[in-house]
């Protein structure tokens, strides 16, 4: 047989689905000729179709070096090198090819992939449009739908979508995707239901309906969903990281940390099973089943391009700057601001006589959020300010609730409102500032801001790290917590008061005696160290420290905060494995704000953790008189309580390494005379200091915020700046 019968029987088997004889006949071909284009080329192909695109590529490689001719060589090159996601690669191979065959749609689709893959979707959007002109396929009229999703234009992307004919379950997932960031929540499950009626394991209309369920507040009746799809494809790892998605929205934290355990052991590469199990790990102080090289492959990835959830990447990594790449990298699709935005919002300031500020907040409820803003509101000046309050959280009857509507004459009630309304709203009251006190906490709401209701848009207090978003015009700092040096690390400008950024409530009831050590569960005699931060804050290396305190302070015990189960085993293990016996760990569940303050006054020291430092539970401590020390960090949320020790006076509870934070603690704890005049002054700090005097912040907030509309008005770019003290 001669070559060219060779190649033509092999092309028979090729199109036949012989791939195993295909490829026999293309080696005899290249035994014969190790340069034969065609035998190359069609090898590459069959790689192609067994998934094993590492392998096609010097294939196809070695076949267009032979010939440079034919335009389906290189555009099954640019196929290849999309598998593999080298989408620069892959739009040289798709240019190559369409100066082949200008006419070709699949080369023009595919360049249009590959220019997605880069990030360049205007170009992207463009060479499907040119597909299109070409023949109506569905890939081209995918492709351009998915542009049009990059480019946050949502109503043309759902008409994209739905002009594509035959309604698969990516399809449907995607209309669903794109009723989503419209906000119309009801299509969208509609959608989403039908796309898993269809493929009941589809894991991206799984996550999508989650989205849903959760603003709708429906998740509990849906979660077989997720369970029925765990059932049916019990080795997708996708579909197991879906059902803890759900699990974990739902409040049952170690079911959603077996679901992401899962995942992680049927795929030991997937990014987002890593990251949420060792988040999950966190949360059960389950630190022996972790692996220490994981945060270092976390981190690896995420430098690579690959981002976690912004809050995961401030809870395990104390660096600003991989903190900013995460989070914008995460927040990239969400970067550019909606097609539409409300169309009356001025870009400069209004120039009100009294300006307008409004407080948008998922968390206007018995919140820590809300407990240290309340008397800021109810403090701002009325006379040369209109304050608004617009809550798209849940109303939980409580108290505080009521208190902040009363201070503020009434909450918008945000919870039913898209997040296109609710600027729309801010722009016709012409609202100046639009203070976001949520970020990327709970159930923050981005999407507000980026509508860009409001000419100035703030994010204070309620996240401790930059949004990563180009539509937050600045962040409230101080220069403790935010040094001049890590600025360029915040993607809003640093606004630096004076003091703290911290507000608290002076107006607290402090309680006027405390809880008996029996009544609040502790030995009656003994050191009590207390750390009623979040357990998922507390790392290995703090607690071996506390472990160590422990030791060398006979009789103590350490006061912990938590309602888990699991993580209070957790802890007593690992206690015991350091050599202490579990007792000496004692667990407070949470109480009512009265009886809380009240049993703090049984500690005798606040240990904070690293990190991720006290933020309202350190103000708290220092509210009762319970000194507090700390080992500040680089990161914002490392740097908190540093913060509100310097505003309280009591800059020498401020430690800059574990060795002296450590001896510190141990000073505090066998020397009872330089504790008790450290508590004296921590109490004295309730009158004598920044820390606690609300009036004298809001002045200064007051200040920044007229020095924001000051540089409004003259037509300067948002920049930082500090206010000085005010008399």
């Amino acid at each position: 047989m001669t070559v060219d019968d060779i190649l033509r029987a092999g092309g028979a088997k090729h199109q036949a689905g012989d791939l195993d004889g295909a490829e026999a006949a293309y080696r005899q071909i290249l035994d014969i000729d190790p340069n034969h284009f065609d035998a190359q080329h069609l090898l590459g192909v069959l790689r192609l179709q067994q998934g094993r695109a590492a392998e096609a590529v010097p294939l196809i490689e070695r076949a267009v070096a032979v010939n440079a001719t034919v335009a389906g060589a290189f555009a099954n090159l640019g196929v290849a090198y999309l598998h593999l996601d080298r989408g620069a690669d892959a739009l040289h191979a798709y240019d190559r090819a369409r100066a082949l065959a200008p006419a070709d749609p699949a080369t023009l689709e595919g360049r249009g992939e590959a220019l997605l893959k880069l990030g360049r979707a205007e170009e992207a959007l463009t060479s499907f449009a040119d597909a299109l002109r070409l023949s109506a396929r569905a890939p081209a009229l995918k492709g351009k739908a998915m542009a049009l999703s990059s480019l946050q234009r949502h109503d043309e992307a759902l008409a994209a979508w739905r002009s594509v004919p035959s309604a698969s379950a990516d399809v449907l997932a995607n209309i669903g995707f794109s009723l989503i960031a419209l906000d119309r929540y009801d299509e969208a499950e509609a959608a989403l239901k039908q796309a898993l009626a269809i493929v009941p394991t589809f894991a991206p209309a799984l996550r999508s309906l989650l989205i849903v369920l959760v603003r709708r507040k429906t998740l509990a009746n849906e979660l077989a969903i997720f369970a029925q799809a765990v059932a049916l494809a019990p080795q997708d790892p996708e579909v197991h990281r879906a059902h803890g998605l759900a699990l974990r929205a739902l409040g049952r934290p170690a079911e959603a940390l077996a679901a992401f355990e899962r995942a992680r052991a049927l795929d030991p590469q997937h990014l987002c099973a890593l990251a949420e199990s060792v988040y999950g790990r966190r949360f059960a102080c389950d630190w022996q089943a972790g692996d220490p090289s994981d945060l270092v492959r976390l981190a690896e990835r995420i430098r690579a391009g690959n981002p976690i959830e912004p809050y995961m990447g401030l809870l395990l990594f104390d660096d600003p700057a991989l903190q900013q790449q995460n989070t914008r990298a995460y927040m990239a699709p969400q970067a550019q601001p909606p097609a539409q935005p409300p169309a009356v919002c001025k870009t400069t300031a209004y120039g009100h006589a009294k300006p307008r500020i409004a407080y948008v907040s998922a968390d206007f409820r018995d919140h820590p959020v809300a407990v240290q803003v309340a008397d800021l509101l109810a403090r701002h000046d009325r006379d040369a300010f209109d304050i608004f309050g617009i809550s798209y959280g849940s109303d939980d009857g409580s108290a505080l609730r009521a208190r902040l509507s009363a201070q503020l004459g009434g909450l918008v009630d945000a919870q039913a409102m898209t997040d296109h309304d609710v600027a729309a709203w801010l722009a016709a009251r012409e609202i100046d500032i639009a203070v976001d006190l949520t970020g990327h906490t709970g159930i923050g709401r981005m999407g507000i801001f980026a509508h860009r209701g409001a000419p100035i848009q703030v994010s204070y207090l309620g996240y401790p790290g930059t949004n990563g978003v180009p539509y937050f015009d600045y962040v409230i700092a101080d220069d403790f917590i935010i040094p001049a040096d890590e600025h360029v690390h915040y993607d809003e400008k640093v606004v630096t008061l004076p003091d703290t950024y911290q507000v608290t409530d002076a107006t607290r009831p402090r309680a006027a005696k405390a809880l008996s050590r029996a009544d609040a569960g502790l030995p009656a005699q003994g050191f009590v160290f207390s750390c009623f931060n979040a357990v998922n804050k507390i790392t290995p290396e703090i607690f071996d420290l506390w472990m160590r305190l422990l030791k060398q302070v006979p009789g103590s015990v350490l006061w912990l905060r938590c309602d888990r189960a699991d993580a209070k085993e957790n802890l007593r293990n690992a206690a015991q494995k350091r050599g202490v016996d579990a007792a000496r760990l004692i667990f407070a569940a949470r109480a009512p704000e009265d009886q809380h303050l009240a049993r703090q006054l049984c500690a005798d020291l606040f240990l904070d953790t690293t990190g991720y430092n006290a933020h309202a539970t350190g103000t708290e401590a220092l509210w009762t008189g319970t000194p507090l020390i700390t080992c500040a960090g680089r990161s914002y949320a490392a740097r908190a309580a540093g913060s509100h020790l310097r505003a309280a006076g009591l800059s020498e509870l401020i430690t800059s390494s574990l060795s002296d934070y450590e001896a510190l603690a141990l000073k505090l704890a066998t020397d009872p005379a330089y504790l008790a005049e450290v508590r004296a002054r921590v109490s004295a700090s309730w009158t004598q200091s920044a820390l606690f005097d609300t009036a004298r912040f809001t002045r200064h907030l007051e200040a920044a915020y007229r020095t924001m509309i000051g540089i409004a008005q003259s037509g300067e770019r948002p920049r930082a700046f500090a206010i000085p003290p005010q008399p």
